[in-house]
């Protein structure tokens, strides 16, 4: 099972040496398909599914995976493993998302559980 899928936002949570990636947020936009991963070097490497993102900022993503080119651009691929759904990372903090939308009756917002009142 996958941690994410096409349309999601999500926050990378584990980069892999690259620790300057941890915590931005990406769009993810299609299925890349599998890469390899090295614990360490010259090792044989683990083959991880990964998605091709985009980054939701100015910032720019860091590489290097044995079959990434990219190195700093805006979008690039993250394993599904390192990332975890935006929504997923508010409910671990102990927050209830729809608690922080705006509470104007005169805005109607949708959510999952109906409309929200005042």
């Amino acid at each position: 099972m996958r941690n994410c899928e096409v349309g999601d936002v999500a926050i990378i949570v584990d980069a892999h040496g690259n620790t300057e990636n941890v915590g931005k947020a990406v769009l993810i936009v299609s299925e890349y398909g599998n890469v390899i991963v090295h614990e360490k070097e010259g090792d044989t490497g683990v083959t991880l599914f990964a998605w091709q993102v985009v980054l939701i900022s100015d910032e720019l993503l860091s590489y290097t995976l044995e079959d990434v080119e990219l190195i700093a651009k805006q979008s690039g691929i993250v394993p599904d493993v390192y990332l975890k759904k935006f929504s997923e990372v508010v409910k671990d903090s102990g927050y209830d998302f729809d608690e922080w939308l705006p509470t104007d009756p005169r805005i109607n917002i949708q959510t999952k559980q109906g409309p929200k009142s005042s």
